[in-house]
Order: C-alpha cells, then structure tokens, then sequence
C-alpha cells in the first residue's frame, strides 16, 4: 500500500509540473559563429564549433523608463535565461543563472533606433560574454512591445562581434586564458520551441507521469481480481 501510494504522488507530481511548465513557453536561442576561438594570450586555440543554447523562459520584459520632449524613448529588456550548452564551458548544476538584457533608445519622429544588450553566460570553470549592440533606423519598433516581433526579428539580426571566452584557470595554472573569435560574429542562428540539446522535454515527464498512472490503474484492477 505503502508504495502504491508514494507511485500515486509521483504520477501527479509529474503531470501536474507539465502543466505549470506549459503556461508559459521556453524558447531556445541557439549563437554560432562560423570561426574558431583565437587564444588573446598564450592559451592554445579552442578547435571546435562555436555554439551556445540558451532556455530563455516565457516572454522578456520590455519597459519604458524614459521618454524625451522630443519624443526620445529609452525601453529596458530583460530576459530570464539559462545556459544549456557552449563551447569551453564546463555546465553545472550550480552554476550561476545567465543574465541576459539591456536598453533599446527608439525615437519614431528621426527612424533612430539603437539596440544594446549584454549576455552574461556562466559555466563551472569559464564565461562568455556577448554584447549585441545595433544601430539601424529599419529595425521594426514592434519588438518592443512584442515577444513574437522580437524572436521574428532576432534570428540573423542579432549578433556580437563583442565577445569573449574567459577560461579559469587553464590547464591547473593559475590566472585565465582570454579567447575571441578573430574577426567573425556570433550570430543568433535559431529561435526554437524544441530543444537542440538532449534535455528531456515537458512532454516526456507528461507520458512517463502518465504511464505510471497506468501502471497503478491496471495494478490495482489485478488486486481486485
């Protein structure tokens, strides 16, 4: 009875998370870049593809905190992000969540528009840094104001040749080894609802929660018996 019961916790458990998880719906952002990391210092270069996925959960936070006489708006947008993989970074359950937002400045009356976000992304023995920063009057102000206009916009739009890899520690040797992709820009390759990564997805809890409810239906109808 005693494990019957604790399998009936369970099943709920999970079923019941799928449908707070589904409440609001995680994007993956995917940053690549067609060059390889170039030691800034002594370190040996990083030979592998340049790639970091990113679980950016519901919808950004984009707020107007200032607005000019001359119609000048300044908007501030915040993300809530987690580093699911990247290139030279060590990913731990501990790690530091990523921080991930900025300022967009928009003036309508001028068709200026300036875009400057930072990407703190942190893993057990490194961190990358990105800073996204545009300026281009076509840039449509509806992401502003919308997700779905910003993650349209995003793909491609979005890229850094601001960057950097700083690695602690390198080799057991004290100190860090700085690293830049000479001369290329990592770009926002994919905005997709399924993961790149092996990361188990709501829907797997969702049938494994479902197959244990099953389980417990046909095991108890066997009792019965």
């Amino acid at each position: 009875m005693k494990t019957q019961y604790i399998l009936n916790i369970l099943s709920l458990l999970l079923v019941s998370s799928f449908f707070n998880l589904a409440q609001a719906t995680a994007l993956y952002y995917t940053f690549e870049s067609t060059g390889t990391f170039d030691s800034l210092g002594n370190g040996n270069p990083i030979n592998e593809p340049v790639q970091y996925i990113f679980r950016v959960d519901g919808t950004h936070n984009s707020t107007l905190s200032r607005v000019s006489e001359t119609g000048y708006q300044t908007y501030r947008m915040d993300f809530d992000a987690t580093l699911l993989s990247g290139t030279g970074l060590e990913i731990s359950k501990d790690q530091r969540d990523t921080t991930f937002g900025g300022y967009a400045s928009y003036n309508p009356g001028r068709g200026y528009f300036e875009l400057s976000l930072g990407l703190y992304a942190y893993g057990a023995n490194a961190v990358l840094t990105l800073h996204p920063h545009i300026f281009n009057s076509s840039i449509p102000s509806e992401i502003l104001t919308s997700y779905e206009a910003f993650t349209e916009w995003a793909v491609t739009n979005l890229y850094a040749y601001d960057h950097r890899l700083s690695i602690e520690n390198p080799d057991s040797v004290q100190g860090r080894d700085d690293y830049q992709v000479t001369g290329q820009p990592i770009v926002l390759t994919s905005i997709s609802e399924k993961s790149p990564t092996s990361v188990p997805e709501p829907e797997t809890y969702l049938l494994f929660g479902l197959g244990l409810l099953v389980f417990n239906v046909i095991r108890r109808n066997k009792q019965l018996v």
